[in-house]
C-alpha cells in the first residue's frame, strides 16, 4: 500500500513538471507554422487522425460523446471528494489535479490541436483574400441564379423549400463519397476512414448555437442532429474539413463549399450554396443594404423560407447561456492563435471570392448588378 501510494506521488510529480514544459513546446511550436505544416500537419497527424478514426469509427454511437459523459460524471466525483476533505493531503490533491490538466492538454495537443498553428488554407490553394464590392456582388448575384436553378430543380416548384428525403446516415455515406471522388483531383481532401455520427449532446448543442463539433479525442465528426436536414450535408463536410486537421473555422467553411459543390447530388450542392450564400449575403448587407435587399428580394420563395425555417430554429433555441459559450469559444480560438476569434466564421468570404477568381465554377449571371 506504502508502495502504491509513494508510486502515485512519483506519477504525479512527473506529469506536474511536464505540464509548464508542454505548454513551452505549445507556445514555441505556435510560432512556427512552416515546421507545423511539415511535421505534424503533413507528417504525423494524418497517421493519428486514420488512427483514431479506425479505432472509434465503427461504432455506431458517438464514442466521443460517451467519453466526455464519463469524464464528466469522473471529474464530478473527483473533484466532490478533493473539495470534502481539501485540507487533508492538500498538495497531494492539488498534484491530482495539475496532473489530470496535463495528460488532458498534452493529449489534445498531440492527437489534433497543434493545427491550429498550421499554414493557413489560401496559402495551400494560391487563394489571395483580397477582394473588391465589386467582386462580392458577381458572385453574389451569379450564386442567386445558381441556387434558384438548384432549388426549383429538386423542388419543380420555385415557392417550395428543399426537404431533403435521405437520412442522416446516408448523407454522411454521400459525403465520404463525395470527398473520395474530390481527393483525386485534391489530395489535401483524401479522407480515409470516415467518422461521421449525430452527436448525444444534440440538444444541448442546439441552445449553445452549434451545428456540430470535431470531438479531437476520439476523432468523430458530431453533427447536431437537430438542425434543419437542408444543412446537414455543409455542416458534416465542415466538421470532416476538421478531421482532415484544418482548424480555423473559415478554412473548414470554405471547405464544406468547396467539397458539396462537387457532389453530383443536388441537395448536396444545394446545401453547399445555401451555406455559402449566407455568408456572402451577410457582407453584402454590411457593405451595402440596398444590394442586399436587391438580391434577397430575387431569391426562389422557396430559398427564402429554408433560411426562414433556419433562423426559426435558432431563435427557438436561443437563451441567456449562448452568449456565455460563444464567448468563451471566442476566447479558445483566440488563445490558439485564431486572433479573428469566433468572427473567422465570416472570413469564409474572402476564401469563396479568391477561389472563383481562379476556378469559376458558377456560370456568368444574367442578373444586372444593381
Amino acid at each position: 500500500m506504502l508502495r502504491l501510494r509513494l508510486n502515485q506521488w512519483k506519477v504525479r510529480d512527473y506529469l506536474v513538471l511536464f505540464l509548464p514544459i508542454q505548454i513551452g513546446i505549445v507556445q514555441l511550436l505556435s510560432e512556427s507554422p512552416e515546421f507545423v505544416e511539415r511535421y505534424y500537419s503533413q507528417g504525423i497527424y494524418p497517421l493519428l487522425g486514420q488512427l483514431n478514426r479506425l479505432l472509434w469509427g465503427w461504432i455506431p454511437l458517438s464514442a466521443g460523446d460517451l467519453m466526455y459523459t464519463l469524464f464528466g460524471l469522473w471529474a464530478i466525483r473527483s473533484l466532490y471528494k478533493t473539495l470534502r476533505h481539501f485540507w487533508s493531503n492538500t498538495w497531494f490533491k492539488i498534484k491530482g489535479i495539475l496532473a489530470t490538466i496535463s495528460v488532458v492538454y498534452g493529449t489534445f495537443y498531440l492527437l489534433w490541436g497543434l493545427n491550429y498553428f498550421r499554414l493557413p488554407l489560401e496559402q495551400q490553394l494560391g487563394i489571395s483574400t483580397e477582394y473588391s464590392t465589386e467582386e462580392l456582388l458577381d458572385l453574389t448575384g451569379r450564386m442567386v441564379s445558381y441556387i434558384n436553378a438548384i432549388q426549383e430543380n429538386i423542388t419543380l416548384d420555385s415557392t417550395a423549400p428543399v426537404q431533403p428525403n435521405a437520412s442522416r446516415t446516408e448523407v454522411y455515406q454521400k459525403i465520404a463519397e463525395t470527398y473520395a471522388t474530390a481527393s483525386q483531383r485534391h489530395p489535401i481532401l483524401t479522407y480515409h476512414y470516415p467518422s461521421q455520427k449525430t452527436s448525444l449532446y444534440s440538444v444541448p448543442l442546439s441552445y449553445m448555437g452549434y451545428g456540430g463539433y470535431l470531438n479531437p479525442f476520439s476523432g468523430e465528426a458530431q453533427v447536431n442532429g437537430q438542425i434543419p436536414s437542408f444543412r446537414w450535408p455543409s455542416v458534416a463536410a465542415h466538421e470532416v474539413g476538421h478531421q482532415l486537421g484544418y482548424s480555423a473555422e473559415d478554412d473548414t467553411n470554405f471547405l464544406g463549399y468547396w467539397l458539396c459543390f462537387q457532389s453530383d447530388n443536388y441537395q448536396v450542392q444545394y446545401a453547399a450554396y445555401s451555406s455559402a450564400l449566407a455568408y456572402l449575403l451577410g457582407d453584402l448587407r454590411r457593405r451595402d443594404p440596398e444590394a442586399f435587399t436587391y438580391y434577397f428580394d430575387l431569391l426562389n420563395e422557396g430559398v427564402k423560407e429554408n433560411y426562414r425555417e433556419l433562423r426559426r430554429f435558432w431563435d427557438a433555441h436561443e437563451n441567456p447561456t449562448e452568449p456565455i459559450f460563444k464567448a468563451l469559444f471566442d476566447s479558445y480560438l483566440k488563445v490558439n492563435q485564431q486572433t479573428a476569434g469566433i468572427t473567422s466564421y465570416s472570413r469564409v468570404v474572402a476564401l469563396l471570392i479568391g477561389y472563383h477568381r481562379i476556378d469559376s465554377f458558377i456560370p456568368p449571371s444574367s442578373i444586372p448588378v444593381p
